[in-house]
């Protein structure tokens, strides 16, 4: 692997902690929130393709990154989703 990147998702462990504005508390739109700050970052950073890994609730995200973004998803590991 040329980069690794650890990440914590937004609000969680010891990342940022935004002000979440979401339109409604439902889970779709938690998980839309979620999904498309994973894909800011790819943008931010100009990766084409990218190797997913998840843990927990981390693995359904990078799964529903997955269904939503597949033409950026090189591989995808799950760990305990």
């Amino acid at each position: 692997f040329q980069t690794t990147y650890v990440l914590d998702m937004l609000g969680w462990g010891l990342s940022s902690r935004p002000k979440f504005t979401l339109k409604d508390d439902s889970v779709t739109t938690a998980e839309d929130f979620f999904v498309e700050s994973l894909e800011s970052f790819r943008k931010e950073h100009s990766y084409s393709k990218m190797i997913l890994a998840g843990h927990s609730i981390g693995g359904l995200l990078a799964a529903a990154y997955c269904e939503r973004h597949p033409q950026h998803v090189d591989r995808l590991i799950l760990i305990s989703p």
